[in-house]
C-alpha cells in the first residue's frame, strides 16, 4: 500500500457539526480573553490613577532632554545609563592598534593570513562586545521591569 494513495483526515473538510463547536470553543475563549483585557485594563487605570495622585503629574518632564527616560516597549530605559554600560564593555575605548610590525622582512602570504586572523579576531571581539552590551541592556530592562512590578506592591 503506497502512502500516496491513503487519504489523510487533515485533507478532509470539516464537518458542519465540527464547524459548530470549533466556532463555539473560538467564541468561548475569545470572551475570556476580552475579559481578561478589561481586568487588565482596569487595572492599569487604578494604578495610574494612584501613581497620579501619589507622585503628581509634571508637564514638565519632557522638556529634561536626554536625562529624561525614554520609553520603548512600555519599559522606561534612561539614556545615560546605556551609554555608562556601554562605555563599560566598549572594546575599542581601552585598546588602541599599533599595526603590524616587521612586514616587510615576512612573506607577503604570511602578512595576509596574520591581517586575517586580525580581522577575524577584531570581528570576534565586536560580537561578543554586541552580545556583553545587549546581555546589560537586557539585565537593566529586566531589573526596572522588575522595579515596576513591586510599585503596586508597596
Amino acid at each position: 500500500q503506497k502512502a500516496s494513495g491513503i487519504e489523510r483526515l487533515d485533507d478532509k473538510p470539516f464537518k458542519d457539526e465540527e464547524l459548530a463547536y470549533l466556532k463555539c470553543v473560538e467564541e468561548k475563549a475569545f470572551k475570556a480573553a476580552e475579559a481578561e483585557l478589561d481586568a487588565a485594563e482596569a487595572q492599569l487605570g487604578k494604578l495610574l490613577t494612584e501613581a497620579e495622585t501619589r507622585f503628581g503629574v509634571d508637564d514638565d518632564e519632557g522638556a529634561e532632554g536626554a536625562s529624561a527616560p525614554a520609553v520603548t516597549g512600555g519599559v522606561a530605559v534612561d539614556l545615560d545609563e546605556v551609554d555608562r554600560l556601554e562605555a563599560a564593555v566598549d572594546p575599542s575605548s581601552h585598546r588602541e592598534s599599533k599595526g603590524s610590525k616587521n612586514t616587510s622582512a615576512l612573506n607577503p602570504k604570511v602578512v595576509s593570513k596574520e591581517r586575517w586572523e586580525k580581522e577575524h579576531n577584531k570581528e570576534s571581539r565586536d560580537r561578543e562586545h554586541d552580545a556583553k552590551v545587549r546581555d546589560a541592556r537586557r539585565a537593566e530592562a529586566r531589573d526596572l521591569k522588575h522595579d515596576a512590578a513591586d510599585v503596586g506592591e508597596s
